[in-house]
C-alpha cells in the first residue's frame, strides 16, 4: 500500500501541475508551481526511502531464513550423531534400531 500511495500522489501532483498556468507575472501561479515542485521532491525522497527500507527488510528476512536453516541443519546433524552413538552403545543395526523405536512407540 505504501508505494502505491506514493505513486498515486505523484500522479495527482502531475495532474494538478498541468492545470496550473505559469504566467510570468502571476505570483499565485509561481507559488503554486513552487509548492508542487516541493511536493514532487518530497515524494521522490519518500519513494527512495521506502525502496531502501524494503530492501533492508528483504535482506533481514533472508538472513533470518538462512540462520533458521543453519540451526535446523545443526540440529539434524546432532540428532544423527546421537542416534549413531545410541546404536553403538546398544550395538544395534538399522533394522534393530527400527524395531527398538517402533516397539517403544
Amino acid at each position: 500500500p505504501g508505494i502505491d500511495t506514493i505513486q498515486r500522489a505523484s500522479s495527482l501532483v502531475e495532474v494538478v501541475e498541468s492545470g496550473v498556468v505559469a504566467d510570468a507575472g502571476d505570483e499565485l501561479a509561481k507559488f503554486q508551481l513552487q509548492c508542487l515542485s516541493d511536493i514532487k521532491s518530497r515524494a521522490k525522497k519518500v519513494h527512495a526511502q521506502f525502496e531502501k527500507y524494503t530492501q533492508v527488510a528483504k535482506s533481514a528476512r533472508a538472513r533470518v531464513q538462512r540462520r533458521e536453516c543453519a540451526e535446523a541443519e545443526a540440529l539434524r546433524m546432532k540428532t544423527i550423531r546421537e542416534i549413531g552413538a545410541f546404536m553403538d552403545a546398544k550395538d544395534l543395526g538399522l533394522d534393530q534400531l527400527y524395531l527398538h523405536v517402533a516397539g517403544s512407540a
